[in-house]
């Protein structure tokens, strides 16, 4: 959705600043609505107009702004690690396992630990 410039309030990208800086407590820079604006954040756009060579926002397109964001990480907070990372994961766990089985049989020689078989005989 744009920006309606007749019916919403807007901003210039230190005032967006500033009002995020009082709701957060912590210094919001210009440059990060800027980079809201033209980049995304996790794929999605802060609303904008240029009027000449300066760019505004509106409250409005930053509710959706936040709200969008926030949609996102509740409807997909498994999607952090990407698809590779998962099937990395999958291909270390065989290996994984057999570097804890060689951990544990050289604990069992060095007598530190009891192998399964001696502790069913014990029992």
């Amino acid at each position: 959705m744009a920006i309606d410039w007749q019916n919403e309030e807007i901003i210039c990208l230190s005032e967006a600043a500033n009002r995020l800086s009082e709701i957060t407590h912590r210094k919001v820079s210009n440059s990060t609505i800027w980079r809201w604006c033209h980049r995304g954040l996790r794929g999605i756009h802060l609303e904008f107009i240029n009027v000449g060579v300066q760019t505004f926002t509106s409250i409005e397109g930053m509710q959706r702004f936040f709200i969008a964001l926030t949609q996102k990480n509740t409807d997909a907070p498994q999607q952090f690690y990407s698809k590779r990372q998962k099937i990395k994961r999958s291909k270390r766990a065989p290996q994984h396992q057999r570097e804890i089985d060689s951990a544990r049989a050289i604990l069992i020689r060095a007598k530190i630990l009891q192998d399964a078989k001696q502790k069913a005989a014990v029992l």
